[in-house]
Protein backbone atom coordinates (compact mmCIF):
# COMPACT_ATOMS: atom_id res chain seq x y z
CA UNK A 1 0.00 0.00 0.00
CA UNK A 2 1.26 3.53 -0.73
CA UNK A 3 1.59 5.38 2.69
CA UNK A 4 -0.48 8.93 1.63
CA UNK A 5 0.41 11.25 4.61
CA UNK A 6 -1.75 13.50 6.19
CA UNK A 7 -0.93 17.42 6.01
CA UNK A 8 -2.42 20.76 6.37
CA UNK A 9 -5.73 20.95 4.32
CA UNK A 10 -6.34 24.59 3.53
CA UNK A 11 -9.90 26.35 2.41
CA UNK A 12 -9.11 29.86 1.96
CA UNK A 13 -11.02 32.35 0.37
CA UNK A 14 -9.95 34.33 -2.39
CA UNK A 15 -8.99 37.35 -1.45
CA UNK A 16 -6.50 35.37 1.53
CA UNK A 17 -4.90 33.39 -1.42
CA UNK A 18 -4.16 36.17 -3.83
CA UNK A 19 -2.83 38.56 -1.40
CA UNK A 20 -2.45 37.28 2.40
CA UNK A 21 -1.20 33.59 1.55
CA UNK A 22 2.48 34.70 1.30
CA UNK A 23 5.35 35.50 3.70
CA UNK A 24 6.54 38.55 0.83
CA UNK A 25 5.42 41.55 0.30
CA UNK A 26 7.07 42.31 -2.91
CA UNK A 27 5.20 38.71 -3.57
CA UNK A 28 1.67 40.10 -2.47
CA UNK A 29 2.68 43.57 -4.36
CA UNK A 30 2.63 41.39 -7.57
CA UNK A 31 0.29 39.87 -7.44
CA UNK A 32 -1.85 42.84 -6.72
CA UNK A 33 -0.55 44.71 -9.37
CA UNK A 34 -1.92 41.86 -11.64
CA UNK A 35 -5.11 41.77 -10.28
CA UNK A 36 -5.45 45.52 -10.57
CA UNK A 37 -4.15 45.37 -14.70
CA UNK A 38 -6.85 43.17 -15.41
CA UNK A 39 -9.48 45.46 -13.48
CA UNK A 40 -8.37 48.38 -15.12
CA UNK A 41 -8.64 46.14 -18.66
CA UNK A 42 -12.27 45.58 -17.78
CA UNK A 43 -13.15 48.73 -17.16
CA UNK A 44 -11.76 49.98 -20.45
CA UNK A 45 -13.72 47.11 -21.62
CA UNK A 46 -17.02 48.16 -20.81
CA UNK A 47 -16.22 51.69 -21.89
CA UNK A 48 -15.83 50.72 -25.34
CA UNK A 49 -17.73 49.96 -28.12
CA UNK A 50 -15.86 46.93 -29.21
CA UNK A 51 -16.18 44.07 -31.06
CA UNK A 52 -17.27 40.30 -29.02
CA UNK A 53 -16.59 36.84 -29.82
CA UNK A 54 -17.78 33.45 -27.85
CA UNK A 55 -16.84 30.47 -28.43
CA UNK A 56 -15.35 26.90 -27.35
CA UNK A 57 -12.46 24.57 -27.41
CA UNK A 58 -11.51 21.17 -26.19
CA UNK A 59 -7.64 19.74 -25.78
CA UNK A 60 -4.77 17.93 -23.95
CA UNK A 61 -2.88 19.14 -21.06
CA UNK A 62 0.78 17.65 -20.25
CA UNK A 63 1.68 18.50 -16.67
CA UNK A 64 3.87 17.73 -13.72
CA UNK A 65 4.24 19.23 -10.18
CA UNK A 66 6.85 21.56 -9.56
CA UNK A 67 8.08 20.14 -6.51
CA UNK A 68 10.34 22.19 -4.04
CA UNK A 69 11.89 19.28 -1.25
CA UNK A 70 12.08 20.71 2.25
CA UNK A 71 15.69 20.50 3.21
CA UNK A 72 16.10 18.18 0.47
CA UNK A 73 13.93 15.42 1.81
CA UNK A 74 12.36 13.63 -1.07
CA UNK A 75 8.68 12.27 0.21
CA UNK A 76 7.84 11.36 -3.49
CA UNK A 77 9.81 10.66 -6.59
CA UNK A 78 7.90 11.85 -8.88
CA UNK A 79 8.81 11.95 -12.95
CA UNK A 80 10.44 15.23 -14.15
CA UNK A 81 8.72 14.98 -17.51
CA UNK A 82 5.00 16.69 -18.65
CA UNK A 83 3.80 13.20 -18.80
CA UNK A 84 0.35 12.98 -17.04
CA UNK A 85 -2.31 13.09 -19.42
CA UNK A 86 -5.56 15.27 -18.78
CA UNK A 87 -7.80 16.64 -20.80
CA UNK A 88 -9.61 20.08 -21.52
CA UNK A 89 -12.53 22.45 -21.95
CA UNK A 90 -13.99 25.16 -21.73
CA UNK A 91 -16.36 28.23 -23.28
CA UNK A 92 -15.01 32.07 -23.84
CA UNK A 93 -16.24 35.28 -24.12
CA UNK A 94 -13.51 37.49 -26.10
CA UNK A 95 -13.56 41.31 -26.12
CA UNK A 96 -11.30 43.61 -28.08
CA UNK A 97 -10.18 46.52 -26.62
CA UNK A 98 -8.57 48.04 -30.01
CA UNK A 99 -7.09 46.19 -33.17
CA UNK A 100 -3.87 44.55 -31.34
CA UNK A 101 -5.67 43.93 -27.71
CA UNK A 102 -8.28 42.00 -26.04
CA UNK A 103 -9.40 40.39 -23.30
CA UNK A 104 -10.83 36.78 -23.09
CA UNK A 105 -12.36 35.36 -19.88
CA UNK A 106 -13.04 31.47 -19.87
CA UNK A 107 -14.75 29.16 -18.05
CA UNK A 108 -14.56 25.51 -17.89
CA UNK A 109 -12.12 22.24 -16.86
CA UNK A 110 -9.40 21.16 -16.48
CA UNK A 111 -7.00 17.90 -14.95
CA UNK A 112 -3.90 18.25 -13.88
CA UNK A 113 -1.63 16.10 -12.23
CA UNK A 114 1.83 14.11 -11.89
CA UNK A 115 3.09 10.72 -12.13
CA UNK A 116 5.52 9.19 -9.43
CA UNK A 117 8.32 6.54 -9.97
CA UNK A 118 7.72 3.77 -7.23
CA UNK A 119 10.43 1.76 -5.90
CA UNK A 120 9.00 0.59 -2.37
CA UNK A 121 8.48 -3.25 -2.38
CA UNK A 122 8.08 -2.95 -6.44
CA UNK A 123 9.22 -0.67 -9.33
CA UNK A 124 6.58 0.70 -10.95
CA UNK A 125 3.82 4.06 -11.78
CA UNK A 126 1.51 5.78 -9.82
CA UNK A 127 -0.24 9.06 -10.08
CA UNK A 128 -2.05 11.78 -8.72
CA UNK A 129 -4.97 13.40 -10.66
CA UNK A 130 -6.39 16.97 -10.18
CA UNK A 131 -9.86 18.02 -11.98
CA UNK A 132 -10.62 20.96 -11.48
CA UNK A 133 -13.54 23.61 -12.30
CA UNK A 134 -11.83 26.89 -14.19
CA UNK A 135 -11.60 30.44 -14.20
CA UNK A 136 -9.46 32.69 -16.29
CA UNK A 137 -9.13 36.09 -17.86
CA UNK A 138 -5.87 36.96 -20.09
CA UNK A 139 -4.92 39.40 -22.04
CA UNK A 140 -4.24 38.83 -26.00
CA UNK A 141 -2.09 41.02 -28.30
CA UNK A 142 -2.15 40.52 -31.82
CA UNK A 143 0.60 41.37 -33.23
CA UNK A 144 -0.11 40.14 -37.08
CA UNK A 145 -2.92 38.63 -38.99
CA UNK A 146 -3.64 34.75 -37.81
CA UNK A 147 -1.40 34.88 -34.41
CA UNK A 148 -2.09 36.26 -30.83
CA UNK A 149 0.39 35.61 -27.55
CA UNK A 150 -1.80 35.05 -24.78
CA UNK A 151 -1.13 35.96 -21.05
CA UNK A 152 -3.44 36.00 -18.03
CA UNK A 153 -4.27 34.73 -14.27
CA UNK A 154 -6.21 31.27 -13.80
CA UNK A 155 -8.23 30.69 -10.46
CA UNK A 156 -9.18 26.75 -10.33
CA UNK A 157 -11.41 25.73 -7.85
CA UNK A 158 -10.92 21.70 -7.28
CA UNK A 159 -13.35 18.95 -7.72
CA UNK A 160 -11.67 16.15 -6.64
CA UNK A 161 -7.84 14.94 -6.29
CA UNK A 162 -7.32 11.37 -7.13
CA UNK A 163 -4.37 8.69 -6.26
CA UNK A 164 -3.91 5.90 -8.46
CA UNK A 165 -1.96 2.93 -7.80
CA UNK A 166 -0.31 2.01 -10.69
CA UNK A 167 -0.85 4.58 -13.19
CA UNK A 168 -3.78 2.96 -14.84
CA UNK A 169 -5.23 1.17 -11.79
CA UNK A 170 -7.66 1.78 -9.09
CA UNK A 171 -7.83 5.37 -7.92
CA UNK A 172 -9.10 6.64 -4.83
CA UNK A 173 -9.76 10.20 -3.26
CA UNK A 174 -7.56 11.93 -1.66
CA UNK A 175 -7.87 15.43 0.59
CA UNK A 176 -3.93 15.96 1.27
CA UNK A 177 -4.78 18.61 -1.80
CA UNK A 178 -5.78 22.78 -1.24
CA UNK A 179 -8.89 23.39 -2.97
CA UNK A 180 -8.02 26.30 -4.82
CA UNK A 181 -4.99 27.06 -7.12
CA UNK A 182 -4.47 30.35 -8.39
CA UNK A 183 -1.50 30.70 -11.21
CA UNK A 184 -0.36 32.46 -14.41
CA UNK A 185 -0.73 31.09 -18.13
CA UNK A 186 1.04 32.44 -21.29
CA UNK A 187 0.97 30.94 -24.78
CA UNK A 188 0.30 31.51 -28.72
CA UNK A 189 -3.07 30.99 -30.64
CA UNK A 190 -3.00 30.21 -34.77
CA UNK A 191 -6.67 31.74 -35.82
CA UNK A 192 -7.73 31.03 -39.40
CA UNK A 193 -11.25 32.17 -39.87
CA UNK A 194 -13.30 31.02 -36.78
CA UNK A 195 -11.32 27.84 -36.03
CA UNK A 196 -8.26 28.23 -34.02
CA UNK A 197 -5.17 26.30 -32.23
CA UNK A 198 -4.21 26.97 -28.99
CA UNK A 199 -0.71 26.32 -26.93
CA UNK A 200 -0.75 27.56 -23.45
CA UNK A 201 2.00 27.36 -20.48
CA UNK A 202 0.16 27.07 -17.04
CA UNK A 203 2.35 27.53 -13.68
CA UNK A 204 0.75 27.93 -10.18
CA UNK A 205 1.80 30.52 -8.00
CA UNK A 206 0.24 29.20 -4.32
CA UNK A 207 1.09 25.72 -3.71
CA UNK A 208 -1.06 23.31 -4.08
CA UNK A 209 0.09 21.24 -1.29
CA UNK A 210 2.06 21.80 1.79
CA UNK A 211 4.06 18.53 3.93
CA UNK A 212 4.85 20.25 7.00
CA UNK A 213 7.53 18.81 9.02
CA UNK A 214 7.89 21.62 11.80
CA UNK A 215 5.95 18.89 14.33
CA UNK A 216 8.77 16.47 13.78
CA UNK A 217 11.25 19.59 13.08
CA UNK A 218 10.73 23.08 13.28
CA UNK A 219 14.31 23.41 11.76
CA UNK A 220 13.27 21.62 8.64
CA UNK A 221 11.54 23.54 5.51
CA UNK A 222 8.33 22.69 4.28
CA UNK A 223 8.11 20.60 1.03
CA UNK A 224 5.75 22.18 -1.56
CA UNK A 225 4.19 21.01 -4.88
CA UNK A 226 2.89 23.51 -7.56
CA UNK A 227 1.39 22.52 -11.24
CA UNK A 228 2.54 23.10 -13.92
CA UNK A 229 1.46 21.81 -17.59
CA UNK A 230 1.54 22.41 -21.59
CA UNK A 231 -2.00 22.65 -22.80
CA UNK A 232 -3.00 22.34 -26.32
CA UNK A 233 -6.83 22.98 -27.45
CA UNK A 234 -8.96 23.30 -31.36
CA UNK A 235 -11.58 25.68 -30.75
CA UNK A 236 -14.57 27.49 -32.85
CA UNK A 237 -15.77 31.07 -32.12
CA UNK A 238 -18.07 33.50 -34.05
CA UNK A 239 -18.96 36.94 -33.32
CA UNK A 240 -21.92 38.18 -31.54
CA UNK A 241 -21.12 41.89 -31.26
CA UNK A 242 -19.08 44.08 -33.93
CA UNK A 243 -17.28 47.15 -33.79
CA UNK A 244 -19.73 50.13 -33.69
CA UNK A 245 -17.27 52.73 -35.77
CA UNK A 246 -16.28 49.89 -38.15
CA UNK A 247 -20.11 49.25 -38.63
CA UNK A 248 -21.17 52.72 -39.05
CA UNK A 249 -18.29 53.28 -41.34
CA UNK A 250 -19.90 50.03 -43.45
CA UNK A 251 -23.92 51.64 -43.38
CA UNK A 252 -22.49 55.14 -44.73
CA UNK A 253 -20.74 53.73 -47.65
CA UNK A 254 -23.96 51.69 -48.86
Amino acid sequence: MINWEADLFSLPVFFNILFMNSNSFQYNLKKLQIASLLSICLLLTSACHAQSKIGIQVGKSYSKFDVINGNGYKFYDFSNSLDHEGYLFDFFYSYSLNKFFSLKPNIGYVKRGAIIKRDYGWVGFDKFSLKYFDISAALRFSPVKYVTLNCGINYNFLIRAIAYYGKDGVGFTTDHYNRFDFGFEGGVTITVKDIFLNANYFRSINPIRTIDFSSVNPNITNTVYRNKSLEFSIGYQFVISKNKKKQEAKNGDK
